[in-house]
């Protein structure tokens, strides 16, 4: 049953994030975003082509940071002017000095109270040099639908880094943990195969898991039978039994009574 749900789980996770991470990949690689971050010029053109990429893409928004002004570029039409000593804008300067070209963070919006899965792209001119960032936000709350697809079932999902640290769970309380402890290597494995799947033992939880490397993200769709919910849901329908069958005897005895009723009475009139 594992391996159906893991497969169910990762096809509707790829289904929706795919063509929204293939379409970021297709919107960085184009010349006009690094043209104009060289000259930062006309802002009306920028909010022209990102509100076009947006319906292209099929994300929320898109944000464009430059290397040179230290300037986010909202496609809401806002800007943001970065401070390397501003806690809220360590993530680019973490990028920048990192030596992946793809990250992903986090972004609550505090006015709406949705919280966005932020996806950067680093952006390179023909030198190699790194002009800017480009970021898709995807709304949290979708991906973690997906995730809880067979929660219900005690059934867990969740992405990690190649460390094995949650990076996106359906409970928010849970990023930041590290849920593999000594499977690197099935993990490296599972990238090498390229969306194929390892059976593996979980070091945090009481049950089996199977993992997809999501090559967009790059990182690892951790899926796991978790038998202490199994448990947990199996004792509390247990504990609820006698109160359910108690409930049935009450119900059937009114029943029996109800149905004599009307027969005696039945019998009455027909004796009248």
């Amino acid at each position: 049953m594992l391996r159906d749900r893991a497969n169910r789980i990762n096809l509707a996770l790829e289904a929706y994030l795919e063509p929204i991470l293939r379409g970021a990949e297709v919107a960085a690689s184009q010349d006009f975003l690094i043209d104009w971050l060289k000259n930062e010029g006309d802002r009306t053109t920028l909010d022209k082509y990102l509100s076009t990429q947006i319906e292209l893409i099929g994300c929320e928004a898109i944000d464009l940071a430059s290397v040179e002004s230290e300037i986010v570029y909202q496609s809401a039409g806002t800007t943001v002017r970065m401070e390397k000593g501003n806690e809220r804008d360590l993530w680019f300067y973490d990028f920048m000095e990192s030596e992946t070209d793809r990250s992903n963070e986090f972004f609550y919006d505090s006015l709406e109270g949705i919280l966005y899965l932020y996806h950067n792209i680093k952006l390179y001119e023909t030198s190699h040099q790194i002009v800017g960032v480009m970021g898709i936000l995807i709304r949290y709350d979708q991906v973690s639908e997906l995730l809880s697809l067979f929660s219900d079932e005690g059934i867990e999902a969740y992405f990690t880094d190649k460390s094995g640290e949650i990076i996106i769970h359906s409970d928010q309380r849970q990023i930041g943990n590290v849920a593999i402890y000594d499977y690197y290597g099935l993990l490296q494995r599972a990238k090498e195969l390229g969306g194929s799947t390892e059976m593996i033992e979980s070091g945090s939880n009481d049950g089996d898991s199977s993992i997809f490397y999501f090559e967009s993200l790059n990182s690892y769709l951790v899926v796991e039978q978790n038998i202490s919910s199994l448990r947990r849901w199996f004792q509390g329908t247990y504990a609820l039994l006698p109160i359910i069958i108690l409930s049935l005897i009450v119900v059937n005895a009114f029943l029996y009574l109800a149905l004599r009723k009307f027969s005696g009475r039945h019998k009455e009139e027909s004796a009248e």
